[in-house]
């Protein structure tokens, strides 16, 4: 009995995975390109010939992702389909960061569920995640792995120097990417005060010090644009 419920349950999430990403290939070509994909097109076309930009063309924000874009121009072949397997690629990573993080808030049940629910629902969502806009599940991307580390850092007794690193890089790359960044990214770091203030614990310098400079490389695109 308890290894016919697994095996319904393992059944059941694939299905529920196989179903989201079978909707997303189904959703890809299906209405033409604007031109806001076809900028995002062009720039990872100029970005394989060696001319790299900060921002979205014509913007003061907007970065990062047409690099994804053109790193999977380099192992498939240039077109509208590749264009939009993008932001599929990215919100699968965002599924997976969905499932750490519900099963570091509750249990690994519940971050299953969150992320399967969130990898299948609503049905704009499923169209949206097949659009290349050039910066926005790059950015959700960044986010969700602010939050994550986060929870790392408030939840180990002694917080490891790497997951502040991540932390810092994973909100300057956000930062550069999109100033929305700052959704995720406020709620995150008001967490980690709190839970320090509860504590009673200072942060280590050593992980503080780090988190600064993994931010600023992360952002250094955005910075050196903006000086």
């Amino acid at each position: 009995s308890w290894r016919a419920a697994r095996s319904l349950r393992v059944t059941a999430v694939c299905l529920a995975i196989g179903i989201g990403l079978l909707l997303r290939l189904w959703s890809l070509g299906r209405t033409p390109v604007t031109s806001d994909q076809a900028v995002v097109g062009l720039m990872a076309r100029e970005i394989l010939h060696g001319h790299l930009f900060t921002f979205y063309w014509g913007q003061n924000y907007g970065g990062g992702e047409p690099y994804v874009v053109a790193a999977l121009f380099t192992v498939a072949r240039q077109s509208r389909l590749t264009l939009g397997l993008a932001p599929v690629l990215l919100d699968a990573i965002a599924a997976l960061l969905v499932w750490r993080i519900g099963r570091r808030l509750f249990d690994s049940r519940v971050g299953v569920i969150a992320a399967l629910v969130f990898w299948v629902w609503p049905e704009v969502y499923l169209y949206l995640s097949t659009v290349e806009y050039g910066f926005r599940y790059l950015t959700l991307v960044c986010g969700l792995a602010v939050f994550l580390f986060a929870l790392r850092l408030t939840q180990q007794p002694r917080p490891r120097l790497g997951d502040w690193a991540a932390l810092g890089l994973f909100l300057g790359v956000g930062w550069w990417s999109s100033p929305e960044i700052v959704y995720y990214a406020v709620p995150a770091l008001l967490w980690l005060v709190y839970c320090a203030g509860r504590r009673g614990v200072r942060p280590r310098l050593a992980g503080v010090a780090l988190f600064v400079a993994t931010a600023a490389l992360g952002a250094l695109p955005w910075l050196v644009a903006n000086v």
